[in-house]
């Protein structure tokens, strides 16, 4: 296992933890990731409900793909509204790389569900969401 991979892995970790399980209703979800034009090479994406405390749900970003959820505990997310945060890297902190606290692939507001500007209204029968981001 790469060890500069810890950070992404704890925080999707974190995210389908949060997840309800399997055959909930869970609505699919998926799409594409972009910042400035370019697809995002790699990150996490997280849905944190916005209208009332229930489970967040994360999925990995690939080649500015994401799909929502895994084989685990099942893909997508219950119908509703959803705050979504977005983290990428060019530099993972505490890499190999001679930056120990790395270097951002999308500006930091986006990290952060309650300050991205993001949201989602999935129907019941899911959906693609693509995230064009800029500056």
């Amino acid at each position: 296992m790469r060890f500069d991979r810890i950070p992404q892995v704890c925080a999707l970790a974190f995210c389908l933890g949060c997840g309800l399980g399997r055959d909930v209703g869970l609505a699919p979800v998926k799409g594409e990731i972009s910042y400035q034009g370019t697809p995002l090479k790699d990150g996490t994406v997280s849905f944190v409900p916005a209208e009332e405390p229930r489970d967040s749900f994360g999925g990995l970003i690939r080649d500015g793909q994401y799909v929502i959820g895994n084989s685990e505990v099942g893909y997508g997310v219950p119908p509703g509204k959803y705050r979504v945060g977005v983290v990428a890297w060019k530099i993972w902190p505490d890499s190999d790389d001679s930056s120990p606290n790395g270097v951002r692939a999308v500006p930091e507001k986006y990290a952060d569900t309650s300050t991205s500007g993001l949201m989602v209204d999935v129907p019941q029968k899911g959906g693609k969401f693509d995230f064009h981001l800029k500056e």
